[in-house]
């Protein structure tokens, strides 16, 4: 089963504090629920690649990601798109757009479609899916303005 879900608000900060948050994956395990660790393996001025080990009711599993990125500025989108290449999904597709409204406003449009290789995971994160999902994003935005 694949699962999707789309999220789109607007922040009151700057695109490039947003920026920072999102493409700092190395600290996710501090603040994103059910993310156990992350490795950078390779970074370079607008790709990562990066092991994640992902934890589920006492069940781990591991997966590569490749995320690809634009810096932001004020004038045009910024686009973080983020794949798993190996492990636990059999498919991952993410994409975070950051569009600037002015200096200290920022729509974020945010789009996740996974399906998971193991049918235990895929049985597991099923009943809780979509208030796993509300979850994440509720984190990410406690941690965008704890940050600011």
């Amino acid at each position: 089963m694949i699962y999707r879900y789309e999220d789109e608000s607007p922040l009151n900060l700057a695109v490039h504090k947003l920026f920072e948050v999102i493409i700092s994956i190395e600290k996710y395990p501090e603040f994103i629920p059910w993310c156990a660790a992350v490795n950078i393996v390779r970074k370079s001025h607008c790709k990562i690649i990066a092991d994640v080990i992902a934890s589920f009711k006492g069940i781990k599993g591991k997966y590569t990601c490749e995320v690809t990125f634009n810096l932001p500025s004020i004038q045009q989108n910024c686009l973080i798109e983020v794949r798993a290449v190996q492990g636990l999904f059999k498919y991952l597709h993410n994409v975070w757009e950051l569009t600037p409204q002015d200096e200290n406003r920022t729509i974020v449009k945010f789009f996740i479609e996974f399906e998971f290789k193991s049918p235990l995971f895929q049985k597991m994160f099923g009943i809780a899916y979509k208030h796993a999902q509300k979850k994440i994003i509720s984190a990410f935005k406690k941690r965008i303005y704890l940050l600011t």
